[in-house]
C-alpha cells in the first residue's frame, strides 16, 4: 500500500480518499478524472486511488495512457498490446461506464475485462488482451466519441457493455427538451449539459455571489471542524456544512424525479431513446468495420431487469436506487429496443442474473466481484463462439 500512497502524493493528491463526505467528491473524482465538456471525464494517467463510497471500497490503478489496469502489477497497456501483436494474440477493447470500470468489485483483477482475460485462458487455453476503457458516468455516445477520436491503438474487437447510463442520459435528455429551459442535443451527455449551464453562469453576478458565500461558509465550517481532533466534533461541524452550505453541482434535471409521465408520454420518449441507442451503436459498428475491427455489443444486466424473485436486500436496494419519475423504464428498456428493431450484434444480458442466488448487487446497477464473474462467464461463452467462427 505504501507504493500507492507514493503515486498519489506524486500527483498532488493529498492522502488516500477516505476523508469526510464534505471533500470526497473533489478529492476523489476530480483528481482521478479530468473534466471536459465534450468527453465528460477521462481517467487521469498513472494514478492509484482507493475510493471508499456507499459502503464499499475500490482500488483503481491507471497506466500512462489513463487506462485502468487489469491487475495491480500489470505493465502499461501499450506494452501489453505490443506483446500481443508480436504473438498474434487478440486484443479486445471493452467500453462502458462505472460497472465496467470496477465500481463495487474492490480491486482491478475483479473487473469484467480482467476476469474475461484470465478465465478465457483458463477455460479454453487461449490468450487474450482485454483492455478496460470503463469510465464512471459514460454512456454509449461518449464511448463512441473516444473510439472515433482518441483511440491510441487498433484492437481486434471492440466491446460495448452498456445500457444503464445510456437509458438514464437519453431519457432525461429528451425529457429536458420537453420540460426544461435548456436544450439537450444528440451525442451529448447530461454532464455536458451541466458544464454548459455552469459556463453560462460565469458572468451572472447573482449566481457567483451566492456561490461564493456558500463556498466561503462551507470552508469556514471545515476549518472549525479540524480545530479539535475529535471524530464527534468533526462529524457535527461537517454535518452542518453539508446541510446548510452544501457544495452542489448544477443539476440540469433537478426536480424531474418528482414528475411521473403518463404511459403515453413515457412511451413516446422511450421510442426515441431506443432509436437513438440503436443509432449510436450502428455508427460504432460502421466505424469499427471501416477499420477492420469487429464490434460486439452487450446489453448489461441491472437489478431492474432481473425478473426472478428478489431477496430482501435487493428489494431494499431498489427503494434507494436512482430516483426517476418513471423508474419502470429500466425494466422496459429491452422491450423498446425490440420494438424499434433489435440489432444483430446486440447480445441481451439484461436477465443474466435470473439464475443466480448469490449476493451480487451493491446497488441497483453496480456489482461485486461475484456479479462481475457471472457477467464475465456469459461474455466468455459468447466470445469463444465468435472467435471460433473467425
Amino acid at each position: 500500500m505504501k507504493k500507492y500512497k507514493k503515486q498519489i502524493l506524486r500527483k498532488g493528491f493529498i492522502g488516500i480518499a477516505n476523508h469526510d463526505a464534505l471533500h470526497s467528491n473533489v478529492k476523489k473524482w476530480r483528481t482521478f478524472f479530468t473534466s471536459s465538456s465534450f468527453f465528460s471525464h477521462l481517467n487521469t494517467p498513472s494514478i492509484s486511488i482507493i475510493s471508499k463510497d456507499n459502503g464499499f471500497t475500490d482500488l483503481y490503478i491507471t497506466d500512462s495512457w489513463g487506462i485502468i489496469k487489469n491487475n495491480e502489477d500489470d505493465p502499461d497497456t501499450s506494452e501489453r498490446i505490443l506483446n500481443a501483436k508480436r504473438k498474434n494474440i487478440p486484443v479486445i477493447a471493452f467500453f462502458g461506464g462505472s460497472t465496467l470500470m470496477g465500481v463495487g468489485c474492490s480491486s482491478p483483477e475483479f473487473t469484467i475485462p480482467s476476469i474475461v482475460e484470465k478465465e478465457f485462458k483458463a477455460i479454453y487455453g487461449t490468450e487474450l488482451v482485454c483492455v478496460n476503457h470503463g469510465v464512471a458516468g459514460w454512456y454509449c455516445a461518449e464511448q463512441f466519441h473516444y473510439l472515433l477520436h482518441h483511440m491510441p491503438y487498433e484492437p481486434d474487437y471492440v466491446v460495448f457493455y452498456d445500457g444503464w447510463n445510456c437509458l438514464w442520459n437519453l431519457y432525461n435528455g429528451y425529457l429536458t427538451n420537453t420540460k426544461g429551459n435548456i436544450t439537450w442535443k444528440k451525442g451529448t451527455s447530461l454532464r455536458h449539459l451541466e458544464y454548459d449551464l455552469l459556463h453560462s453562469k460565469m458572468f451572472d453576478v447573482g449566481f457567483l455571489s451566492k456561490r461564493a458565500s456558500v463556498i466561503g461558509m462551507n470552508k469556514l465550517l471545515d476549518k472549525i471542524a479540524h480545530l479539535v481532533k475529535s471524530n464527534l466534533w468533526l462529524k457535527f461541524w461537517n454535518s452542518l456544512a453539508l446541510k446548510y452550505f452544501p457544495i452542489k453541482r448544477i443539476n440540469p434535471i433537478s426536480g424531474f424525479h418528482n414528475n411521473a409521465l403518463s404511459e403515453t408520454a413515457r412511451d413516446e420518449i422511450m421510442n426515441l431513446v431506443a432509436a437513438e441507442y440503436i443509432r449510436i451503436h450502428s455508427l460504432t459498428k460502421t466505424i469499427c468495420e471501416s477499420r477492420k475491427v469487429k464490434f460486439i455489443h452487450y446489453l448489461q444486466p441491472i437489478l431492474e431487469t432481473t425478473t426472478r424473485e428478489l431477496n430482501d436486500k435487493e428489494k431494499m436496494l431498489l427503494t434507494i436506487g436512482v430516483k426517476m419519475g418513471n423508474p419502470e423504464i429500466f425494466a422496459l428498456f429491452p422491450d423498446f429496443i425490440k420494438k424499434v428493431g433489435w440489432p444483430i450484434e446486440l447480445v441481451d444480458l439484461s436477465k443474466a442474473f435470473n439464475d443466480t442466488v448469490e449476493d451480487i448487487f451493491v446497488n441497483d446497477g453496480h456489482l461485486n466481484k461475484m456479479g462481475n464473474a457471472h457477467v464475465a462467464k456469459k461474455i466468455i461463452t459468447d466470445l469463444h463462439l465468435k472467435l471460433k467462427s473467425n
